[in-house]
Parts: C-alpha cells; structure tokens; sequence
C-alpha cells in the first residue's frame, strides 16, 4: 500500500511538473505530512509490541508461556493494523480527491488555450 500511494503522488508530481505548474502544491504536501505521521505512529507501535514481546519471551518458563507470547504479538500487530487501516483509506480517499482536482484543472486549462486556426498543439 505504502508503494501504491508513492506512485500515485510521484504521478501526480510529474504530471504537474510536465506542465511547469504545481497546483495544489500545498493539499499535496499536507496529504504527505498525514502520510509520514501515519508511518511515524505504526513505527513506533511496531517497536513498542517487538519490545514487549522481546521482553515476554525472555521471562517466558515453558513452551506454553513462549507460545502465548508469540500469540499476544500477532494479535497485537493484527489490532495495529485494524486501528490503522481507516486513516489509511481516508488518506487513499483524499488523494483521490485532490487527483481529480489537478486532472480538472489541467482540462480546464486545456481548454482556455487558444490557438489561431491552423495551427497545432505541440505540448
């Protein structure tokens, strides 16, 4: 998903700079700040539950207590990822959003060009 959302702005960013002008620059770059708080909380989370799961398995005395500590991390990881999932398709929905934005803008701009008859676009 992480590699899905950089192509779809690095698109994005190449398309605007294909037309020499950055619409939207600033919703793009807020877009991208939600993006890396959303990394910077699952990162931290990810260490916080290898650490306690380091931890379990060192106090662990018997194969049962090891296996429920492999247990409590995978169901850890599992709520990480459930807690994290809507922020990410909100996040998924906004670019989206602002996709079709600078897709309508460039129409737009597309169509107010004039050209004197005869002649054709070259870019």
């Amino acid at each position: 998903m992480k590699s899905l959302f950089l192509i779809s702005l690095l698109s994005a960013t190449l398309l605007m700079a294909q037309e020499g002008v950055h619409p939207l620059k600033a919703e793009y770059e807020q877009l991208f700040e939600k993006r890396k708080k959303i990394e910077e909380q699952s990162h931290n989370e990810r260490i916080r539950i290898l650490q306690e799961a380091d931890s379990c398995i060192k106090s662990a005395k018997t194969p049962q207590e090891y296996k429920a500590c492999e247990q409590k991390e995978q169901q850890s990881r599992q709520q990480l990822k459930e807690k994290l999932h809507p922020q990410l398709e909100a996040l998924k929905n906004e670019r989206e959003v602002l996709k079709e934005k600078v897709l309508k803008q460039r129409e737009e701009r597309m169509k107010n060009q004039q050209y004197p008859k005869g002649t054709i676009a070259t870019h």
